[in-house]
């Protein structure tokens, strides 16, 4: 067992947020509520093999417009209701939270929820970085069911969800958040803390916490260095050419990244959505997803999000290995470019080394 206090929000924030992989939304605000909560006591971080191996663990995770939080953020309630609702429902009492999206905004998040419930945080998550959809979650895609799931949105109703397939879950939420004000705190069916190695990702909390410290250790204005620091490939750095936009029918927006790699004067162009996907130099694919592909601001390392990415910032573009976990069992099908679009095969770090 691992006590995080004040001290590690720092790390913890900029961990999540490098994988956020460019989604996932800011961190800052949440972090701000995190200190306020760690400033009077410190919360508790287990390994799944500390728990019993029949003791229940509740994914927990925030759903919506990221920037709507910094407008209206949690009363402290949100969480409380939806993991009570799941409980309730499911029969099933938890000891424990975890992530459901251990990135950005939803690490920072499942760690108020935490504290707030007055139970550890497990050091599992269901995606080991950021991915944009409920039936992409390592749970789904290991056969279990996503429901009952609960949703508690600010303006204190509560919604449980039950008896439906992952893609109609999915769609059931995203059209239940417009009506919850932006967003809504989201409680996954427990999980037994003895199968999480099986249907999660183990490891994560501590993933973002070590990625944070190594940054801070980092040499300022050093995008190699930085890369190393994270054991990550550099992609290419520049100053970003061309920024482009579009809307997409029935899904998320695409978009795209152009710049003129510094050192070898080649064209990298980064593909993104919610995240960024998929590495492109001189027109040939170098990275794709799973992978966790981020662009910081090529001075100070700050990870930049797919919406705040704009014409005339210098950037790096770096490559973080996937969590282990995506690599087996038929799973990159459900992660990989092809799961979004773009006919090309993974193109991993793993693999290149």
């Amino acid at each position: 067992m691992k006590t995080l206090s004040l001290v590690d929000v720092g790390a913890l924030e900029r961990g999540f947020a490098l994988l956020g992989a460019g989604g996932a939304g800011e961190t800052g605000t949440c972090a701000l509520i995190l200190r306020h909560q760690l400033e009077q006591e410190g919360l508790n971080l287990l390994q799944p093999a500390e728990l019993p191996p029949d003791s229940w663990v509740v994914p927990v995770a925030y759903i919506g417009t990221p920037s709507v939080l910094d407008e209206k953020p949690p009363s402290g309630k949100e969480f409380t209701a939806a993991v009570r609702g799941v409980a309730q429902w499911s029969e099933r009492q938890p000891v424990a939270v975890m992530p459901a999206e251990g990135a950005g905004q939803n690490g920072i998040m499942a760690m108020i929820a935490a504290v707030n419930l007055g139970l550890p945080l497990v050091d599992a998550d269901l995606c080991g970085r950021a991915l944009p959809r409920l039936d992409q979650v390592a749970s789904s895609i290991a056969g279990e069911p996503l429901v009952p799931l609960a949703l508690a949105d600010p303006g204190g109703r509560l919604m449980v969800l039950d008896d439906a397939d992952a893609p109609a879950i999915e769609a059931i939420v995203r059209a239940a958040i417009p009506a919850s004000g932006g967003w809504a705190a989201m409680a996954f069916p427990p999980l037994p803390a003895g199968r999480l190695p099986e249907v999660g990702v183990v490891g994560t909390v501590r993933r973002a916490l070590g990625l944070g410290h190594a940054h801070a250790a980092a040499a300022l204005g050093s995008a190699q260095d930085l890369a190393e620091s994270l054991e990550a490939c550099l992609l290419g750095q520049g100053r970003v050419l061309e920024v482009v936009r579009e809307g997409r029918a029935g899904g998320f927006g695409r978009g795209s990244v152009s710049l003129v790699d510094a050192v070898s004067g080649s064209l990298v162009r980064v593909e993104m959505e919610n995240e960024y996907l998929l590495v492109l130099r001189d027109g040939a694919v170098v990275a794709t997803t799973p992978d966790i592909i981020c662009l910081v601001d090529a001075r100070t390392g700050e990870p930049i999000t797919c919406d705040r990415v704009r014409g005339a910032l210098d950037v790096a573009v770096i490559q973080l290995a996937a969590a282990p976990f995506w690599m087996h069992n038929g799973r990159l099908e459900h992660v990989g470019p092809r799961a979004f679009g773009f006919p090309h095969d993974p193109v991993l770090l793993q693999e290149a080394r």
